[in-house]
């Protein structure tokens, strides 16, 4: 019972990570979605909280922040789904 609501907690954390970055609100997303990775590694769905993760830097300008965490999602979740949708990075013109 304790597993399932560690879950449920994590997950209410993503939504709200989620709302935020859907919402524009880069910096608050991230800070929500950073505490599910400290609070709740257990969590099932780390590998999207990830890539959420990784986009609320990449569109919060943190370009290098948004790389260390797309990386780890290709290194520790290599079959994961949202590997796809990682934005390519832009070539210098």
């Amino acid at each position: 019972m304790i597993v399932e609501i560690r879950q449920s907690l994590a997950e209410h954390e993503y939504k709200v990570g989620w709302y935020n970055y859907r919402r524009r609100l880069y910096t608050a997303a991230v800070w929500r979605l950073e505490g599910i990775l400290e609070d709740f590694p257990d969590y099932q769905e780390i590998d999207r909280t990830l890539f959420f993760l990784g986009m609320a830097n990449y569109k919060g300008k943190r370009p290098e922040e948004a790389a260390e965490v797309f990386e780890q999602l290709r290194t520790e979740y290599p079959e994961s789904r949202y590997i796809k949708k990682i934005p390519r990075e832009k070539k210098p013109t």
